[in-house]
């Protein structure tokens, strides 16, 4: 019976550490190598580039290939991708005999590599480049919104800002038209206040909800406008 109480005391006490210790990129000789806090290397300074940990995972780059290492400073991906940007949601785009598609942290395709350009998943949707036009896949790999539009931002708030034609407007995530293409400039929605910021001419912009009315007005300032404001916060710190 004592032996079942400590066992229970245990688990409620034990709380696993879900958050290893993240190392620490240092250079040495123009090499790039990782440690920990302490001091201690895990991985020697070998390699020509290499990023900050995000998600549990750095990219590495050598002989301008790249790789991907664990916080244990395992090389769990190797040194094979011509590009490659940090996981999220673990997901990451990489650049694989010239073409963009998406791997998981098993080196596997959850998007097979024929896009122009690939970006991160925002929303469970990634913004995919083809024929100089942008669209959107989803993580089963479908491309949810076809590759037609010139410009495009990121999914926030279940909606996404793109160009076509020259002028803004904004999808759902099935592509429908929610906001017409009528804005100059268009920003991503915020997801707290569910607005967002735009432009309809060069002099005025505007913060607007997801039906489209004005909720604020919002002066645009023009370059010479906004140097002029730098120099003078520089000035003020001196």
């Amino acid at each position: 019976m004592k032996y079942t109480i400590i066992i229970l005391l245990i688990g409620i006490f034990y709380i696993p550490n879900a958050n290893a210790e993240t190392p620490i990129r240092f250079y040495e000789n123009s090499k790039v190598g990782y440690k920990l806090a302490n001091g201690k290397v895990i991985v020697a300074p070998v390699y020509y580039a290499g990023s900050d940990f995000e998600n549990g995972y750095a990219i590495v780059v050598e002989n301008n290939k790249r790789g991907f290492i664990d916080t244990s400073g395992k090389l769990v991906i190797p040194l094979m991708y011509e590009d490659a940007q940090v996981f999220y949601d673990g997901i990451a785009p990489v650049k694989f005999a010239g073409k963009y598609g998406f791997i998981n942290c098993k080196n596997e395709w959850i998007v097979q590599p024929h896009f122009e350009s690939a970006y991160r998943f925002y929303e469970g949707f990634a913004k995919v480049k083809m024929n100089g036009k942008y669209g959107f896949v989803n993580k089963n790999g479908d491309l949810v919104i076809a590759c037609r539009y010139e410009e495009a931002t990121h999914f926030s708030d279940n909606v996404v800002a793109v160009k076509l034609h020259g002028k803004y407007g904004y999808l759902n995530t099935t592509g429908q038209v929610v906001l017409d293409f009528i804005y100059l400039q268009a920003a991503c929605f915020d997801t707290a206040t569910h607005t967002a910021t735009i432009q309809i001419d060069e002099n005025s912009g505007y913060r607007i909800n997801k039906l489209g009315a004005v909720l604020e007005t919002i002066p645009v300032k023009n370059e010479e406008e906004e140097q002029r404001e730098k120099q003078q916060k520089n000035h003020e710190k001196r």
